[in-house]
């Protein structure tokens, strides 16, 4: 029995697992997370809105909206001219169910910066979520006039406004 056992894992390579030596600690090469990097980065430099910014952005991922929208607050006070913080506010209002202060939120944004992903976002709020399609159809309008509209993005917006346009 021994001898079919030993046979079979040797010729059958499935049922064999490598486990590679251990390493004493102090070689083993640490990995860090990007987000235990940032909290890390934050905790040497709180007030660095670039990276308050980016561990908004990796909450917002993870769906850690609370503690997210703390650190865009902070952000907004360090950096006010920042269209990101508007814009991520507002995606978690969305996020939340509060389209009306989501769309509030991404106009800020869009007040500060032109930007047709802001438009699209927007103006799907409007149209389907807040049901105003006049809104809606000015906003993805707009997005496909400025300046860092992309193709992807182009045919997004035009197939939304292709959508109101058959609806009528």
């Amino acid at each position: 029995m021994l001898g079919v056992t030993v046979k079979e894992r040797i010729t059958n390579p499935s049922l064999v697992q490598e486990i590679p030596p251990a390493q004493p600690q102090s070689s083993r090469q640490t990995e860090e997370s990007p987000l235990a990097r940032l909290m890390r980065e934050m905790g040497e430099q709180p007030n660095n809105p670039e990276i308050l910014m980016e561990l908004s952005v990796q909450l917002i991922a993870q769906g850690n909206f609370e503690q997210a929208q703390i650190l865009l607050e902070r952000t907004r006070v360090l950096d006010v001219n920042n269209a990101d913080v508007p814009y991520y506010q507002g995606y978690i209002a969305y996020q939340l169910k509060d389209y009306p202060k989501a769309a509030q939120l991404m106009e800020e944004s869009l007040r500060m910066k032109d930007r047709a992903e802001v438009h699209y976002s927007l103006g799907s709020i409007y149209r389907y979520f807040l049901k105003d399609t006049p809104k809606a159809l000015l906003h993805w309008q707009q997005g496909l006039q400025s300046q860092d509209l992309t193709a992807p993005q182009k045919i997004q917006l035009q197939n939304e406004i292709t959508k109101v346009q058959q609806a009528d």
